[in-house]
């Protein structure tokens, strides 16, 4: 599976699934996701921000860079 997902497609929306269960990204303002919710593939974390992709390996927690910071661990809803 891809390092991550279009963010395109899924404007204002959920878009990943990870391992059959969702993983849920905080859609945030300030121009990083745009209300933008980032997909999570399996084993992988991925943050999609402004069209640039950052993928995190599986055991590093993802940080979405906001005034909230959202951890997602990979396996943990």
């Amino acid at each position: 599976m891809a390092a991550g997902m279009s963010a395109g497609m899924a404007a204002g929306m959920f878009a990943g699934v990870c391992a059959g269960k969702s993983a849920d990204v905080l859609a945030v303002s300030g121009g990083v996701l745009s209300g933008i919710l980032a997909g999570v593939p399996a084993g992988i974390s991925a943050v999609v921000s402004s069209g640039i992709l950052a993928g995190i390996p599986g055991h590093v927690p993802a940080v979405v860079p906001t005034g909230t910071a959202a951890g997602v661990p990979a396996g943990v809803e």
